[in-house]
């Protein structure tokens, strides 16, 4: 699963959908995205290759970590609360234009 090379290309794609300078996004190094969105802060995406594991810092939940479930084939958060793509649909619906 090459999910943080999907999530820069879909937040790549929502910056061009929103207008200028509302979301800003900067590949910090080759595992890490910052994601700043103007009036809301900076979302830091970490990805830890050898542990499959996620780390999501946002500026209005907190810091929250997923990992990958082969068995269900797909990314669930440490706390079992959150399905990855349904996380980022919520915290990114009320802030900006189009949709991951």
């Amino acid at each position: 699963e090459k999910i943080f090379q999907k999530l820069e290309i879909a937040f790549e794609q929502l910056q061009k959908q929103n207008s200028c300078g509302h979301i800003q996004v900067d590949k910090l190094f080759a595992n890490e995205l910052n994601i700043k969105v103007k009036g809301v802060g900076n979302f830091n995406i970490y990805e830890d290759r050898r542990s499959q594991l996620l780390v999501i810092e946002s500026p209005v939940n907190g810091i929250y970590s997923f990992e990958w479930h082969s068995k269900y084939n797909l990314w669930r958060s440490s706390s079992k609360e959150f399905i990855l793509c349904q996380f980022m649909k919520e915290e990114f619906q009320n802030i900006v234009k189009g949709s991951l």
